[in-house]
């Protein structure tokens, strides 16, 4: 592995990281089968195991590392719209940040470069989250939950995630019968999104 690749686990949240790895199987079957065997051994009521993949520094390009991410994208089980449900995470804090989608070519792009990339349902296209308003999610580590159909992004928050200008786009809160704002922007929303002059 070199030690700049990528290793998938099995986590219970009843007991914490299960014994082994299964990274070693030659094929994606194996290793799905091997990772059921690892979690009915590890804790028989936990219904919140996860696969995890775990980010070692900047992978080195290559045939290996992007068989890895291959298995990764072949492990999560896409809508009938090729989408993905996907929550951003503040890696340190456990602030969620926002939710997003993401297809393969996404989940792909994420692992590849070390960034938060998302499939923009409105465009119809990948972005690179931070490509226009600078606010850039680093990835530290993916997650995929127990049903394999939502993956979880922990990442490291420049600036701001919501389009609104603040920390989290989840800003509202239901309190005492009403929606209450519980944050203010902190960035104006015509500085992180300029217009471009009209006629260009």
């Amino acid at each position: 592995m070199d030690g700049a690749a990528a290793d998938f686990e099995i986590h219970c949240l009843h007991r914490g990281k299960a014994a082994g790895l299964f990274r070693q199987y030659p094929g994606l079957e194996d290793q799905i089968v091997q990772a059921r065997s690892l979690w009915s051994r590890y804790c028989f009521r936990c219904t919140a195991t996860l696969m995890r993949w775990v980010r070692q520094g900047q992978p080195k390009k290559g045939k290996q590392v992007q068989d890895q991410i291959e298995h990764a994208v072949a492990a999560i089980r896409f809508g009938p719209d090729g989408l993905v449900p996907a929550i951003a995470q503040q890696y340190d804090t456990g602030e969620i940040l926002m939710l997003a989608w993401m297809n393969r070519e996404a989940v792909r792009a994420s692992l590849d470069e070390g960034r938060a990339c998302y499939w923009s349902r409105s465009r119809a296209k990948l972005w690179r989250k931070g490509e226009t308003s600078g606010q850039v999610q680093l990835l530290r580590e993916l997650r995929l939950d127990c049903d394999g159909d939502a993956v979880l992004l922990l990442v490291d928050q420049r600036g701001v995630a919501c389009h609104t200008g603040r920390r989290s786009c989840f800003f509202r809160s239901w309190r005492d019968g009403r929606w209450t704002l519980i944050a203010e922007p902190e960035v104006l929303p015509e500085v992180l999104y300029p217009r471009e002059p009209k006629g260009l």
